[in-house]
């Protein structure tokens, strides 16, 4: 791995903003760079849900069909094209998974089910219009790995989808901890 990238080679990798001024700036001097730093982080996820509130607004005032403008939606802020080129034996699963996100949030219910709950689609539609495309590989990950037999798909991925974000840092850490904590074999 090169020490540094130019260019085109930076551009494979998002950056964070940090505002000049908190580093400039005599009145920010006391507050400590992880504090800076952590600011810069809650900018990025402030702009990422003006983004998601801009389009969803935007879909309202355009007098485009919602369908398709939810689909581009859905296609950029999960990277889609990038996890099928990365995963092109789930190309199937995905694109269903991507057409029930935009069911979901094109529906006209008041309530979704999602696990056997009734939830406010507003919630619903909140929590799926955060999703990114980390949380997607997970989905697709805990699929994969499921071995029960699943009688309402349809309602199982929605739920995955829907809770993916609580769960999956849990899981992982799990994992981890599974991994490097193994059980002493047992004579």
């Amino acid at each position: 791995m090169p020490d540094y990238f130019y260019g085109p080679q930076a551009e494979q990798f998002s950056f964070y903003r940090l505002p000049k001024v908190l580093f400039t700036d005599a009145r920010f001097r006391s507050i400590s760079a992880e504090a800076k730093i952590l600011y810069g982080l809650l900018l990025d996820r402030m702009s990422l849900s003006a983004q998601a509130d801009g389009v969803a607004a935007g879909m309202e005032c355009e007098g485009k069909d919602n369908r398709v403008l939810y689909q581009d939606y859905f296609s950029r802020q999960l990277n889609v094209d990038s996890l099928i080129a990365a995963n092109p034996d789930d190309e199937d699963m995905l694109r269903e998974m991507l057409e029930l996100l935009v069911d979901t949030v094109c529906s006209n219910r008041k309530m979704i089910r999602i696990a056997g709950d009734d939830k406010p689609y507003e919630v619903v539609k909140g929590k799926l219009m955060k999703l990114d495309s980390d949380h997607i590989r997970f989905v697709l990950m805990c699929m994969k790995e499921n071995t029960t037999q699943v009688r309402n798909m349809r309602q199982y991925i929605l739920a995955a989808l829907y809770n993916a974000p609580l769960t999956m840092y849990n899981y992982y850490a799990s994992r981890v901890q599974h991994d490097l904590n193994p059980k002493p074999a047992k004579y």
